[in-house]
């Protein structure tokens, strides 16, 4: 849950943009907490989530 969270828009490595905006939340382990950002769809990590509430359940102590 430490990680922070991929770029939200521009190139992948393939050449393609990704400017998607997917709702999703990342861990903020500075805060404790769950918040909302927008994906781009490209170079994500594990500390993307689709849902608050799941975020919550694996990552806040």
């Amino acid at each position: 849950c430490g990680e922070k969270f991929g770029l939200i828009g521009g190139a992948d490595g393939t050449g393609r943009t990704c400017y998607a905006l997917h709702r999703m939340f990342s861990y903020n382990a500075e805060k404790n907490e769950c918040i909302l950002f927008f994906y781009g769809g490209c170079n994500g990590n594990r500390n993307i989530f689709a849902s608050k509430k799941k975020c919550e359940e694996y990552c806040v102590e």
